[in-house]
């Protein structure tokens, strides 16, 4: 399911943060970071789905989706 989910964001390669601001919203995002999260979906038993978008000099580099309980480790 984490291929098919990353397919579908794949689109945000190439973007500039003020692009994935105004099509995701900027939610708890520090905007100079280079690493930015968007929680995409909470399961019943707490389990998150977030959507991890890296950075580089203002462009979308790297994507991935990481499923987990409680806070996210990088």
């Amino acid at each position: 399911m984490s291929k098919k989910l990353k397919l579908q964001y794949q689109f945000l390669l190439g973007k500039t943060k003020k692009e994935i601001s105004g099509e995701l919203g900027l939610e708890y995002n520090y905007y100079p970071a280079d690493v930015w999260y968007y929680e995409l979906n909470v399961t019943f038993y707490f389990r998150k789905t977030t959507l991890i978008l890296h950075f580089t000099e203002g462009v979308v580099t790297g994507i991935s989706i990481k499923k987990h309980y409680g806070k996210i480790s990088t």
